[in-house]
């Protein structure tokens, strides 16, 4: 039951994992900047196209 809890803190304190520097939690945080920053390319290749084509 401890992992389980542990693991549900884990996935809702998504700031205190910043500071932590543990091999587990390192990718995971990576892969999500990751995915903000190619969503906000994406956004803005897309908001970009739109404008061009008006």
């Amino acid at each position: 039951e401890e992992e389980e809890d542990v693991a549900a803190a884990n996935s809702d304190a998504g700031d205190e994992d910043e500071q932590v520097e543990d091999s587990d939690e390192s990718p995971g945080y990576s892969l999500h900047l990751r995915v903000l920053l190619v969503c906000n390319i994406a956004f803005l290749d897309l908001s970009y196209v739109s404008y061009s084509v008006v």
